[in-house]
């Protein structure tokens, strides 16, 4: 194996949270707690994990290009992905999942 692993972590998030959001009224988005996080290098999945009870997640993987990609749990299977290039330092993202509510 070639090159270092390194740490890909961060928080799946869920929005919105509120049917309706009102001027004045805070809704921030909530974690999402089991949410399925997978690496991807083109179709291959090569790293996997679930997040903690914070929402947090975090990887170990070999330099190179990854899609990070998060799937909400419950009734309404979203997804959310992001782009990363893992190399000398750790990558920390945020993926916000949809709730469905409307």
């Amino acid at each position: 194996m070639t090159g270092h692993s390194r740490l890909v972590a961060g928080y799946v998030l869920t929005a919105p949270v509120c049917p309706v959001e009102r001027v004045g009224q805070e809704c921030p988005p909530r974690p999402v707690s089991g949410a399925a996080v997978v690496a991807l290098q083109g179709d291959s999945v090569r790293s996997s994990t679930l997040t903690d009870t914070a929402g947090a997640f975090s990887l170990t993987l070999p330099e190179g290009r990854y899609v990070i990609r998060a799937t909400n749990v419950g009734g309404y299977a979203s997804t959310a992905s992001e782009a990363v290039v893992v190399s000398g330092n750790p990558v920390h993202i945020t993926l916000i999942v949809d709730s469905g509510i409307r």
